[in-house]
């Protein structure tokens, strides 16, 4: 080796065992609590994921040096102010997966200017802090999964004009939301406000009001920037929803349509089109779950999504085809070599008592690995044959009864079957 080569080569290895001693990593260690506070002043980068820690520990270390701070899937009750005070250099700061935090202190965010990605997904937090909008250099938001957060304030998200990534999929689902929080209204404030975003470039998001879903449609780059969309409880002016108004959200992967009882059609009548919508658009949807919508007829619109991956189906009470064979005949002359479900992993069917076909033909299902079938009792018959899954060995579960009564295509078929069901419980 050349002697200026080697030089710089024990240089760079010497910074690097430097830099090794300013880490502070305890993770999966079985902590319950942080034994070591004192050793934070002169660390860069702090982890104590996945612990059981119930509480960030009290005192004020100062930590000048710190830029990560990782205390994300423990059980954390408590977060300490000192928490936030006195680390002016932390970049990020993850406490994701503590389901039992339930809430931040008062102004935590005035002291970290430089703070670029927060993530508190899958979090107990019902309400975010005034001083959000403190966090002005902040580049990266994750609230996805927070179930029970109410509040955050208005004009918050005006404020944070790097951001670039916003992750709200089921951000405030399970509760209503104030006056003056961005959420009420079913995300009506919630999309004006995202509509200042002009560096957001990834979004998933929850929206609870048809004319919130019909404002955020009107902005090309918000349909563009979208990866999940979650429709829930959408009001009476949405008894039909037109498929196109989804084809063009080219980078969705996942959408969930949930409680939306008054939704009757999901519509794909446009003549001429459905051949291009299959070829140009929803390539990138790979996770369809449509539960509590009871008048729902059929979901023959997932014809046009030839890349989904999981697909499943709950509480619609009306839905008697899967895929219907009256819609069927109406497109089928339009798409040719059409294959359902060709990349389709799991597909989940629960409690859909007036349901009684998932196809009419058998299907060669080669990537499935499971199918769960659970309070379907009028589905006599799979759209399997002896070809499907073929070399694959697949699980199907569902109740001992059902799968007594099942009518197969042929013996060699429910011999194929025998051993892959599982009583679901």
């Amino acid at each position: 080796m050349h002697d200026v080569v080697r030089d710089m080569s024990m240089w760079i290895a010497s910074e690097i065992e430097k830099e090794k001693e300013k880490f502070l990593i305890h993770a999966g260690d079985g902590l319950s609590s942080i034994p070591d506070i004192g050793k934070w002043e002169e660390m860069r980068r702090i982890s104590y994921m996945n612990n059981q820690i119930t509480a960030t520990p009290g005192g004020n270390p100062k930590c000048p040096y710190l830029e990560t701070l990782f205390l994300n899937d423990n059980s954390l009750l408590i977060l300490n102010n000192s928490l936030f005070i006195d680390k002016p250099n932390l970049r990020v700061l993850n406490l994701s997966y503590n389901h039992s935090l339930k809430r931040l202190p008062e102004r935590c965010f005035s002291d970290l200017f430089f703070l670029q990605h927060l993530d508190l997904s899958a979090t107990g937090i019902e309400i975010l802090p005034e001083d959000l909008k403190a966090l002005v250099n902040l580049k990266y938001l994750n609230l996805e999964r927070t179930y029970f957060l109410r509040k955050i304030p208005r004009e918050s998200f005006s404020c944070l004009l790097m951001l670039q990534v916003l992750r709200m999929f089921k951000c405030g689902y399970l509760c209503e939301a104030p006056v003056d929080s961005i959420l009420f209204g079913g995300g009506e404030y919630l999309v004006e406000e995202l509509f200042r975003l002009k560096d957001l470039n990834v979004l998933s998001i929850t929206l609870k009001s048809f004319h919130a879903f019909e404002r955020f449609l009107s902005s090309n780059k918000l349909e563009n920037c979208t990866e999940s969309l979650c429709l829930q409880e959408l009001d009476d002016s949405s008894k039909s929803l037109h498929v196109l108004r989804l084809a063009h959200m080219e980078r969705l992967e996942t959408l969930h349509i949930v409680e939306c009882k008054h939704l009757e059609e999901m519509k794909i009548d446009v003549p001429g089109e459905v051949q291009h919508l299959r070829e140009t658009h929803f390539q990138g949807l790979h996770v369809v779950k449509i539960k509590f919508c009871q008048k729902l007829k059929d979901l023959t619109w997932l014809i046009l999504a030839p890349n989904l991956k999981s697909v499943a189906v709950s509480n619609c009470f009306d839905i008697e085809e899967l895929i219907g064979v009256a819609k069927w005949s109406e497109v089928s002359e339009m798409i040719e070599n059409l294959n359902v479900f060709e990349n389709l992993e799991t597909l989940r069917l629960e409690n859909l008592p007036n349901l009684k076909s998932m196809y009419r033909n058998a299907l060669p299902f080669p990537h499935l690995n499971q199918m769960v079938i659970r309070s379907c009792p009028n589905v006599k018959k799979l759209p399997l044959d002896s070809n499907s899954a073929k070399a694959r060995k697949i699980v199907i579960k569902g109740e001992k009864e059902w799968w007594k009564e099942l009518q197969w295509e042929d013996k060699a078929t429910e011999n194929a079957f025998r051993s892959c069901f599982i009583s679901h419980r």
